[in-house]
């Protein structure tokens, strides 16, 4: 078992939001981003402490104990 910050912007009710997740050991990114409900369409840019983790890499990306995941949405506007 390993704690987690996660820091989201601009996603949910609300708005920016910094909360600690508790996940299995050997979790990766995409397992972190399905416990908290969030889609591919949410999580447009996901980082793991400052490098950013492609969505074609979220499955493989191991997050360990203490790591920080950001998860900014798309975009918008004009």
């Amino acid at each position: 078992i390993m704690d987690i910050k996660v820091r989201l912007f601009a996603i949910g009710a609300s708005g920016n939001s910094e909360r600690t997740l508790t996940l299995d050991d050997g979790a990766s990114v995409a397992d972190a981003l399905n416990n908290l409900n969030i889609g591919d369409a949410e999580a447009y840019l996901t980082l793991l402490g400052e490098a950013s983790v492609p969505m074609a890499e979220r499955g493989e990306c191991i997050i360990k104990d203490g790591d920080v995941l950001t998860v900014f949405p798309p975009i918008k506007g004009g």
